[in-house]
């Protein structure tokens, strides 16, 4: 609830009938569990990019000393 507007942000979807309800703990729970694994990911990931990165700047800065040479020609 936005207190400066009076609107409704989240709401729950509405549960229709013959739906068995529910457990809101059970879905906080598991939310909490799908973000801790994404961010698992997104760790490893960062850091192969950071294992990475020598590798790719000596390639750009190769690419632009050869595009200099080549502009100075």
């Amino acid at each position: 609830m936005d207190t400066r507007t009076s609107q409704v942000m989240r709401a729950r979807p509405v549960e229709k009938p013959g739906d068995t309800p529910k457990d809101a703990w059970e879905e906080a729970q598991a939310k909490v569990r799908d973000r801790t694994a994404r961010s698992q990911d997104r760790l490893e990931s960062a850091l192969e990019e950071e294992k990475t990165k020598e590798g790719r700047f000596d390639e750009l800065f190769r690419k632009a000393a050869e595009k200099r040479k080549r502009l100075e020609e």
